[in-house]
């Protein structure tokens, strides 16, 4: 397998598993007054954070962590259901949570359904084989 792609949409609806799937090109998408493209350009990868408006204190300090570990190579965007970000969900076939990460080349290298974050960190740790 290669470890620059994965995704985990065992659990996932018909929605996020007709979404776009890791290995492909990560979609465009209007949302507030600006588009997704947009802000990929701040930094090689982003973590896109589909979900609820309400994080909780683990969550939120594991998000923190891997923010500070790949500090000069990640950027996590959170973004939760509202009408200014009604297109993006629709463009990534999100309809409650999910977490995608766009690669420097502009592909998904890793989508998955839920919340869980772990999944996320274990695609990291792979793709830059650091040991936390």
């Amino acid at each position: 397998t290669n470890p620059f792609i994965y995704e985990f949409i065992e659990d996932a609806d018909n929605t996020f598993k007709k979404g776009p799937c890791a290995g492909y090109r990560a979609p465009d998408a209007s949302f507030n007054s600006s588009t997704l493209f947009t802000l990929l350009q701040k930094k090689p990868m982003h973590l896109l954070l589909f979900g609820h408006k309400k994080l909780d204190v683990n969550y939120l300090e594991k998000l923190k962590a891997l923010e500070n570990i790949y500090i000069d190579w990640l950027q996590v965007h959170h973004f939760t259901v509202s009408l200014a970000n009604q297109n993006l969900f629709q463009r990534y076939g999100v309809t409650s949570s999910a977490s995608y990460v766009i690669r420097p080349d502009g592909y998904i290298g890793f989508r998955s359904f839920g919340s869980d974050l772990t999944l996320v960190e274990n695609y990291l740790k792979t793709l830059f084989q650091k040991n936390q």
